[in-house]
C-alpha cells in the first residue's frame, strides 16, 4: 500500500477514494479524525504502488493538493468550489473556441444544478475571456466564492465564505496558476489568525495566532506535502522554544 495524500476531513478523503475507484485504482481511507494538524488526519492510500503516478495525477487534476488546504472546509464548500473552478475552466475553453460571448464585457450567469435558479456569475473582459467567477456554493442565492483569473485563464486569487455567513474568511493567492500563499480567519471575528505559504503549489509552512494579533504561537513545516515539524512559542516572546518532529506517517518521533 502507498499513501497518496493527507486531507482535512473524511468527506474529502472519501470523495477522492471514489474518484480513484472510478478510474480503476483501488483505494481506501485511513485515519478519520478530520482535525487539522492532528496526527490522525485522514489520508488516502492505494492498494497497488504501481498506480501511484496515475493516482497522484488524478488527485492533482481534481483539486490542487487537497492535503495542504489551509482550513477545514465544509463538504458543501469543498464540492461547490471544485464545481465552480471546473465550470470556469469549461467557460474559458468555450470562449477560446470562439463559441462564447466574445467581445461582450457584460456579466453572465449560470445555473449549475439546473434547478431554475442562478448560482453562478461571470465577468468577462473586452475579448470575451472570463476574468472572475462568482459562485453560490450552498444555493441560498448569495455569493460564497470569488475566483479571479489572469488573462490567459489561470487562477489568480480565490476568496471564500466557508461558513456562509456573508463574510469572507479565506483568501488564497496564486502565481502562474499555482498557489503561493493564503490567509484565513478561523474564528470569524474579522482578524486573520492563520497564514501560510506554498512552493510550486505545495504547502511548506503554516502559522497560527491564537490571540488574533498576527503574532505566531504555532507554526508547522512541510516537505513533499507532509508535515515534518511543529514549533511553539508558548510565552509569545518571538522565540519558538518547543519543537515536535514527525516521521513519514506524521507520527511524533521527537520533542524538545
Amino acid at each position: 500500500m502507498k499513501k497518496i495524500v493527507t486531507v482535512r476531513n473524511s468527506s474529502e478523503a472519501y470523495l477522492l477514494v471514489e474518484a480513484l475507484r472510478q478510474e480503476g485504482i483501488a483505494a481506501s481511507v485511513q485515519g478519520e479524525s478530520g482535525v487539522i494538524g492532528s496526527i490522525e488526519s485522514p489520508s488516502v492510500w492505494i492498494e497497488n504502488d504501481e498506480d501511484a503516478e496515475r493516482a497522484n495525477a488524478l488527485v492533482a487534476e481534481i483539486t490542487p493538493k487537497p492535503s495542504t488546504e489551509p482550513k477545514r472546509r465544509s463538504p458543501a464548500f469543498v464540492v461547490g468550489l471544485v464545481v465552480g473552478i471546473l465550470l470556469g475552466m469549461v467557460l474559458l475553453g468555450i470562449l477560446r473556441d470562439g463559441n462564447g460571448k466574445g467581445g461582450n464585457p457584460s456579466p453572465e450567469s449560470w445555473d449549475t444544478n439546473n434547478d431554475g435558479k442562478t448560482d453562478g456569475w461571470g465577468r468577462y473582459d473586452a475579448a470575451g475571456r472570463l476574468v472572475e467567477a462568482i459562485d453560490d456554493l450552498n444555493l441560498d442565492g448569495k455569493p460564497d466564492s470569488w475566483t479571479t483569473y489572469d488573462p490567459p485563464g489561470m487562477i489568480r486569487t480565490v476568496h471564500g465564505d466557508e461558513d456562509f455567513d456573508g463574510r469572507e474568511d479565506i483568501w488564497e493567492v496564486y502565481e502562474k496558476g499555482a498557489r503561493r500563499s493564503y490567509t484565513a480567519d478561523n474564528d470569524r471575528n474579522g482578524v486573520v489568525d492563520e497564514w501560510g505559504r506554498f512552493e510550486q503549489g505545495r504547502i511548506v509552512e503554516r502559522n497560527w495566532s491564537f490571540s488574533n494579533d498576527k503574532i505566531a504561537d504555532k507554526r508547522a513545516f512541510y516537505e513533499a506535502g507532509r508535515k515534518v515539524r511543529e514549533e511553539y512559542d508558548r510565552n509569545r516572546d518571538g522565540v519558538f522554544e518547543e519543537t515536535v518532529q514527525f516521521d513519514q506517517f506524521e507520527r511524533v518521533i521527537g520533542e524538545r
